[in-house]
């Protein structure tokens, strides 16, 4: 299958674009730069400068090793700085690619244009268990509201309605 990824741009990230390029015929990603969505609050909370530490740790434990010999730069590759995902330019080169199959992992909230055009073909990778967690950071707030039941990952259609 052709597959195209929409995802930013950490170590997470780039383990997902791994596995789906051993896994499919990987023919284009959008990497979405994020840049830093807590940045003041890290200043002001020591609960979360800590937890971000610990994800970036975490990363690096866990996915640096599978990914030494992984090169991005041999991919074909978009690289887009937030809020850009539904540009017409964004969209017209990933209709280009022709993918059977586009994952969507990380990236901005997509718009009509996407859905309608790859109408049950986007695969939503959303970290956290919706309708629990939306939005960003959504495996942060389940450990400072002690919930911790609410860990996890939810796969699904995108559709219109926000997950």
């Amino acid at each position: 299958m052709r597959a195209l990824v929409l995802t930013s741009n950490s170590l997470r990230h780039k383990y997902f674009l791994k596995m789906v390029d051993d896994n499919f015929n990987l023919v284009g990603v959008v990497s979405e730069n994020k840049g830093k969505y807590y940045s003041e609050q890290e200043k002001n909370s020591a609960l979360i400068q800590k937890h971000f530490e610990r994800l970036r740790e975490t990363e690096r434990l866990f996915f640096s090793k599978d990914l030494c010999d992984f090169d991005i730069s041999s991919l074909n590759v978009k690289y887009i700085a937030k809020d850009e995902i539904n540009q017409k330019q964004v969209i017209d080169w990933a209709i280009s690619l022709n993918p059977s199959v586009v994952f969507l992992f990380g990236t901005g909230i997509l718009k009509d244009e996407w859905l309608n055009r790859f109408e049950n073909t986007i695969i939503n990778l959303h970290l956290g268990l919706s309708p629990f967690y939306k939005g960003s950071a959504t495996l942060f707030w389940p450990f400072a509201n002690d919930e911790l039941e609410c860990i996890g990952a939810t796969i699904h259609l995108a559709v219109q309605k926000v997950d």
